[in-house]
């Protein structure tokens, strides 16, 4: 594995604010309907409440679906860089398995790197609108008796009796999700350039190699030769 220590730090960088991303995300959807379900408590029928949150609700699910995607592949780009080297292993297939792996991993550096660049410009197109809604926006609610609206300073005051505020930029948990995915977004980005500069490490070890095995292989024809020649010489002499 070409600059083995590079992608193995840029990937547990990314791997870990991924993680998080991912979890205050999924954090915020679980408060963000306990509260709805709270606050739709507080009226009794035939108060109906309806609380419409859709448009940072979206972008929040896509945000967190792709830091999620991001730590899930991470996760399996590390392995390999984690393992042991096939000379440490007492045993006679491991050291095979291992090999293969690390094989493996270094011919699909480009496509790591790649995958990785997928999923930030997914994070990216998901956070632009969320940090617009999150600025801009509140949710947007509404309480009806039969077919009559209720005014919305009626629904302001229960709703600060309660405790909760329909402002996006006043909500804890929305707000780590505003903070935490750009982080993933930065570090995950650098963790796809150091791949594709180690895959380009790679490809041209992969060719010195190549050359280094030819001219070995030229220096044992031209050896050969020689020896047949003088084998010859000896039985004409």
């Amino acid at each position: 594995m070409p600059m083995r220590n590079a992608p193995l730090i840029a990937l547990s960088l990314s791997w870990c604010f991924a993680v998080i991303a991912a979890s205050v995300g999924l954090n915020s959807l679980i408060k963000s309907n306990q509260s709805q379900s709270r606050l739709k408590k507080l009226v009794t029928p035939p108060t109906v409440v309806i609380i419409d949150v859709h448009d940072i609700f979206d972008v929040g699910v896509l945000a967190t679906t792709a830091s999620t995607l991001i730590s899930v592949l991470t996760f399996n780009y590390i392995i390999p860089l984690l393992l042991p080297s096939p000379s440490s292993s007492s045993s006679s297939s491991s050291p095979s398995f291992f090999a293969k792996l690390r094989v493996l991993s270094t011919k699909t550096l480009r496509i790591q790197a790649y995958s990785l660049f997928f999923c930030c410009i997914v994070l990216l197109a998901a956070m632009i609108p969320f940090m617009l809604f999150f600025a801009t926006r509140e949710a947007v609610v509404r309480a009806f008796v039969g077919t009559l609206e209720l005014p919305k300073e009626v629904i302001e005051k229960v709703s600060a009796a309660s405790g909760s505020t329909p402002v996006y930029s006043k909500i804890d948990y929305i707000r780590l999700v505003a903070i935490f995915p750009w982080f993933s977004l930065f570090f995950t980005f650098i963790a796809a350039i150091v791949l594709l500069k180690a895959d380009k490490v790679a490809r041209a070890a992969a060719v010195l190699n190549a050359d280094l095995e030819m001219s070995n292989e030229k220096t044992k024809s031209e050896a050969s030769d020689e020896k047949e020649t003088e084998s010859r010489l000896e039985v004409d002499v």
